[in-house]
């Protein structure tokens, strides 16, 4: 999950750059390791050169570009998201309109590419194998039965669904814009069973990732203004109550749109690195981890810190950091890593 852009550096960086010729890697295997973690690079908008990594966490070294490598074919345009099924992986491509899956066996393989036309899918949950998939040029969020990966059904919604989680019988989304491209301000709560949604709840603007901790689900909002200037915010929701606890920060920079659960807290990724939320959910920044420059993505492993970080050119660069803010691993990969995954076997 990255920082949402309304490609504003899109017109300017379009960079129509291949992915399979531009990097060098400690490792051209495709083998599945005890502990894989695949980085997914979006690529820029319009030039087909998002690339799927693989860093070998025993042995640090780096495998890819893997898609390309696999299939000798572009992984796709705007490659927004992984999502983790058991042995499948899940790459979503915004601007492709597609879904590409992957079997992590003792090798990777392509198994098959699932097409959405003029979806411009962007997230995907899983719940009793079936995918739910955020689509902004649906405005809805589409069902696929993951047995034989056909769409099901369709959820429309008001707006521009993003991220979306599950707690139980019930799915979560966050409604990034509305359908005028104006800031939303929305989480809906829908039920898996009737496919229909049963609360809304009004957050700060721009509401994008979204993570559940205990009985809470944490929104992060990143919006702009007219003229263009980035603004973000925190939301809590209460999953029992249905409260809503709220802290926008106003137009500022400083601030990306990731929130990761790491040391039991709740962090929320700003562009240099990452601090707790406190109670009021403003930052603490006494304890922010990382002195970085671009960061564009954040997860978290175990005890450590996996960044993205961006300069809007390729390559880009993964740090690896533990809970000290050391550097321990660091590679170059493609442009704009936005989204991690981990495979252990």
């Amino acid at each position: 999950m990255r920082t949402i852009r309304i490609n504003l550096f899109v017109l300017l960086v379009a960079l129509a750059i291949n992915g399979c010729s531009l990097f060098d890697t400690e490792s051209s295997k495709s083998e599945i390791t005890a502990t894989n973690i695949f980085v997914l690079c979006e690529g820029t908008f319009g030039a087909a050169d998002a690339s799927l990594w693989q860093i070998n966490w025993d042995e640090e070294t780096l495998n890819g570009p893997v898609y390309q490598n696999l299939t000798g074919a572009p992984l796709g345009d705007v490659a927004q998201s992984l999502t983790l099924n058991g042995n499948k992986l899940y790459i979503i491509n915004n601007n492709s309109h597609t879904i590409e899956v992957l079997t992590l066996d003792r090798d990777i393989k392509y198994e098959t590419t699932i097409d959405l036309p003029k979806a411009s899918p962007r997230e995907m949950v899983v719940l009793d194998n079936r995918g739910f998939v955020t689509c902004w040029g649906l405005s809805a969020i589409l069902v696929i039965d993951l047995n034989n990966n056909t769409v099901t059904d369709t959820v429309f919604v008001t707006g521009m669904p993003e991220d979306i989680v599950a707690v139980g019988d019930d799915l979560y989304t966050s409604i990034i814009l509305n359908t005028d491209w104006s800031n939303g301000n929305q989480v809906l709560k829908i039920s898996a069973s009737s496919l229909t949604v049963v609360d809304t709840f009004t957050v700060v603007p721009g509401p994008g990732q979204l993570l559940i901790s205990g009985n809470d689900l944490y929104v992060a909002g990143t919006y702009y203004n007219d003229a263009w200037e980035p603004g973000a915010g925190t939301s809590r929701i209460d999953l029992t109550t249905g409260s809503v606890q709220t802290n926008d920060y106003g137009i500022t920079p400083g601030y990306s749109g990731d929130l990761v659960k790491f040391n039991d807290q709740v962090y929320r990724a700003l562009t240099d690195g990452v601090a707790p939320l406190l109670p009021d959910l403003s930052i603490d920044n006494n304890k922010k981890i990382g002195s970085l420059t671009g960061v564009y993505s954040v997860s978290a492993f175990d005890d450590y810190l996996l960044f993205g970080l961006t300069d809007y050119t390729a390559p880009d660069e993964v740090k690896v950091l533990d809970k000290d803010g050391e550097i321990i691993m660091e590679f170059e990969v493609g442009i704009y890593p936005g989204s991690f995954a981990v495979y252990t076997q």
